[in-house]
């Protein structure tokens, strides 16, 4: 379950808390923003 979690935070760009790569945290949020 750790491997959704990582996919998860990536998607929603380190939201999660994790702190991975939260650079631009918009890219399937607001890609047409």
């Amino acid at each position: 379950m750790n491997r959704f979690d990582n996919q998860t935070v990536l998607v929603t760009g380190g939201s999660s808390g994790i702190g991975l790569r939260p650079p631009r945290p918009t890219p399937a949020r607001a890609p047409a923003s």
